[in-house]
């Protein structure tokens, strides 16, 4: 799932690459995607079973981007693995704004295993605090990739994707807003 510059792309698809890893756990790589374009990253490795994560930057000129490898349930996902109390995170800039607005979020959200969210978060936006309330709708795949809309009372409707990671207290839901004028990610982690 991608979101460049908060054009919203939202674009999701399969990559192919190589990697080679060094007794002191960091390593590197390239991939290639969908459209042809290969990137080269380096990173380390840290944590065991399903705790065990790879953190990256891409090392081509011209790009700033990192992420977080988590490794996901091996036996799949469905809606009801997304049940329960988790605690929000995230952040971002406005982009659709002149100048561009940075954001960052917490809350609390409770999922009801059949495709339904509430849940309520404080923004800080520009510096000015927003409390908010939401509700929304998800959908789960069986590789574990999370689609939601979700309704705020202070944003409107937003739009999101991204994938379920770890089991039980380890789980977690990693996600991009896929909305023009959005370049944010947030973290959902199990209670």
């Amino acid at each position: 799932v991608t979101n460049v510059n908060g054009w919203g792309a939202g674009a999701s698809g399969t990559f192919a690459g190589t990697y080679t890893v060094n007794p002191d756990c960091t390593y590197s790589g390239q991939h290639t995607s969908p459209d042809g374009e290969t990137l080269h990253f380096t990173g380390t490795i840290s944590g065991s079973g399903m705790l065990q994560e790879t953190h990256f930057i891409v090392t081509d000129p011209g790009f700033v981007a990192l992420g977080t490898d988590k490794k996901m349930p091996p036996g799949g996902c469905s809606l009801e693995s997304l049940k329960g109390s988790y605690a929000m995170y995230g952040g971002g800039t406005i982009t659709g704004n002149d100048p561009p607005l940075p954001y960052r979020d917490i809350g609390i959200v409770h999922y009801d295993g059949a495709g339904n969210f509430a849940g309520y978060d404080s923004a800080m936006v520009a510096g000015m605090l927003t409390p908010d309330s939401f509700t929304g709708s998800a959908t789960v795949t069986k590789s574990c990739a999370v689609s939601i809309e979700i309704n705020t009372t202070a944003y409107g409707v937003l739009h999101a994707m991204g994938w379920l990671t770890g089991e039980g207290k380890s789980q977690e839901f990693h996600f991009v807003y896929t909305d023009p004028g959005l370049l944010a990610t947030g973290t959902l982690r199990k209670q």
